[in-house]
């Protein structure tokens, strides 16, 4: 983790709350840069379609060189994870930032509140580290 302490809590509290309103996605994290913040779960039902519509181009372009998206790479679908839509949403506040200058929460499994690593496609993409 090297996000701000108020971003950390801000995750925990939303997936507190998914929690009890027993929604179930598999992870919760936040992104942010300066004053941008951004917080999302994972996306696993998304198509290839709807993630080039909803992703920045410089995100979509860095995803894309790892594989295709919406596609199994390792465990995870790619474009899909939590921190793929926490940063999209940083991104799209501020077209000046550079994805490498993002920094991530811990991520959170609402169900048991347990923190939880980084896949290895949000690793390769974000450059970051568990």
């Amino acid at each position: 983790m090297n996000c701000s302490i108020s971003l950390e809590c801000l995750v925990i509290k939303k997936a507190y709350i998914f929690r009890r309103l027993q929604k179930d996605p598999e992870v919760f994290v936040g992104a942010e840069y300066q004053q941008y913040r951004g917080w999302s779960c994972n996306k696993s039902r998304m198509t290839k379609k709807e993630l080039e519509k909803l992703l920045t181009t410089r995100l979509k372009g860095k995803l894309e060189i790892l594989g295709n998206l919406a596609e199994k790479r390792y465990k995870n679908y790619l474009g899909n994870c939590g921190e793929v839509h926490a940063a999209n949403k940083v991104l799209k506040q501020n077209d000046t930032i550079a994805i490498n200058q993002l920094t991530f929460s811990n991520a959170y499994r609402p169900r048991t509140l347990q923190k939880i690593n980084y896949c290895q496609n949000c690793l390769d993409t974000f450059n970051i580290s568990n």
